[in-house]
């Protein structure tokens, strides 16, 4: 008798997509422990966490290679179509750095546990202790300039990590809001602004 591919073979259920900006801290974990790490996987992060610690494995280092400081990345641009995991690898990016931050480090080894070039980064990450991660949500912030919605989401997850630093500056968009509303107070600026907005078909709650 003929046997049915599902008697043979069981697959793991997933998600085919993942919205980043729907996902709870919860199901932040269990995205976390259900992700496949393949060897090429893993070296995509590797390559990402040699750049933000300048340093490489053991391994690397007795087959002779080293850190390029000339060709140092700062960023990088994640390609692929549609369905083909880049948001789910850019949240277990997120979920890895931010558990590290938090003094999980042991929990995210585990994950990596085959992977020695992994376990080494992870434990020079835990060992700098100087990484933290701002979430910016794109589809949120279109109003407003790339450069001041970097410089905007840092400094708010700056202010909740280190309350009261007097070195932390107000953002641009921070600026414009309280010069906004200062203005409010005034009829006649507010009349000519609120003009301006609405041709530009911007509404002030929304903005």
């Amino acid at each position: 008798m003929i046997k049915k591919i599902n008697e043979v073979v069981s697959l793991k259920k997933f998600k085919p997509v993942i919205e980043i900006k729907g996902v709870k801290e919860d199901e932040k974990r269990e995205l976390f422990n259900e992700y496949i790490v393949t060897e090429e996987i893993a070296n995509n992060f590797e390559s990402i966490f040699e750049q933000m610690t300048l340093s490489i494995s053991r391994e690397k280092q007795k087959e002779g290679k080293d850190i390029n400081y000339a060709e140092v990345n700062r960023a990088y641009f994640l390609r692929g179509a549609y369905g083909t995991g880049k948001s789910y690898f850019l949240l277990t990016l997120a979920t890895i750095l931010e558990n590290i931050a938090e003094g999980k480090g042991e929990y995210v080894k585990e994950k990596f546990k085959e992977f020695n070039g992994m376990q080494y980064h992870i434990d020079k990450l835990i060992e700098d202790g100087r990484y933290f991660v701002v979430n910016i949500n794109g589809v949120a912030e279109t109003n407003v300039d790339f450069e001041d919605c970097i410089r905007k989401n840092f400094i708010f997850k700056c202010k909740e990590l280190f309350p009261g630093a007097e070195f932390i500056t107000e953002s641009m968009y921070e600026k414009a809001v309280e010069k906004l509303e200062e203005n409010r107070e005034h009829p006649i600026r507010w009349e000519l602004i609120s003009s301006n907005m609405n041709e530009m078909g911007i509404d002030y709650d929304q903005l």
